[in-house]
């Protein structure tokens, strides 16, 4: 772990006996994930604190792929999402206070292997299906017009049942392009069409809380955050300009219906009354 300000390490550890690449990203509560292999190069992943790196809360070996793992985490449902380069799967872990700690979901599998990844922001979700995380999948195998499915059990830290569902969407394959990329959406299926507060808590926005010099002076701030309510097109209160128009129009036509006995009386009453003028 390296100060970024001073540039001096203050504290380091072996995560992983492999002579492979590691990766480790903060968590929560600041924890510290990472994924690694051991001295029999097998793919491992373990959490640990900062204050004792060398004493990891716990260590998982998952296969005996020679690919290396990239952890993607979302704070806002702590999940961890695990692609390996080369793999044509990504897997699901749940971080969580109580032992093991590290809950594993499920799998989610394609039939092409992939070279890259990377994981859209959670205010690029679509909140009106219950999206709460999208991929970008690059292969070489091209791109095919299908949806795959998948239903996955999901529990949440607020102990709420749920499926997750997992679709890929394709699009056509073109002879220019060698390279294809993959949207991968993970929605949780819910019945009802309102805003989905337990699955959409206040999420990072792009705004910066400091500015480059208040940071290097050595100020620290808490991340600005947003609310994805405004997203749903429930929450805005957009009413259809139809609707809005097609009040006042009834309501003249009522008017018009219900004047128009007197309109003829007054067509027929105009001409006596200019007779009587013209006489006197």
């Amino acid at each position: 772990i390296i100060d970024p300000r001073k540039g001096e390490v203050e504290s380091e550890a072996i995560a992983h006996e492999g002579s492979k690449a590691s990766r480790a990203i903060f968590l929560k509560h600041g924890l510290v994930f990472t994924t690694g292999f051991s001295r029999m190069s097998e793919r491992q992943y373990s959490l640990r604190t900062p204050d004792a790196l060398n004493e990891p809360i716990v260590t998982v070996e998952i296969d005996t792929s020679n690919g290396v793992m990239f952890p993607l985490y979302d704070p806002d449902t702590n999940l961890i999402y695990l692609c390996g380069k080369g793999d044509s799967v990504i897997r699901y872990f749940e971080v969580t206070p109580e032992p093991p700690f590290v809950h594993y979901i499920n799998t989610f599998q394609t039939p092409d292997p992939q070279r890259g990844i990377g994981m859209m922001p959670k205010r690029g979700c679509d909140v009106a299906t219950c999206e709460i995380a999208k991929f970008y999948r690059l292969n070489n195998s091209g791109l095919c017009q299908c949806i795959i499915t998948g239903s996955f059990l999901y529990k949440p830290a607020n102990e709420q049942t749920g499926h997750l569902m997992v679709s890929n969407r394709h699009r056509p394959w073109t002879p220019e392009t060698t390279e294809a990329l993959q949207v991968v959406s993970m929605t949780v299926p819910r019945k009802s069409e309102l805003f989905q507060e337990d699955l959409y808590p206040d999420t990072l926005s792009d705004e910066a809380s400091l500015t480059a010099d208040e940071w290097l002076a050595g100020e620290d701030a808490e991340p600005c955050t947003m609310s994805l309510k405004r997203l749903h097109p429930r929450s805005r209160g957009i009413k259809s300009p139809i609707a809005q128009i097609r009040g006042p129009i009834n309501t003249l036509i009522q008017r018009k219906t219900k004047f128009r006995p007197k309109l003829r009386r007054l067509h027929t009453t105009i001409p006596f009354i200019a007779k009587l003028f013209e006489q006197k």
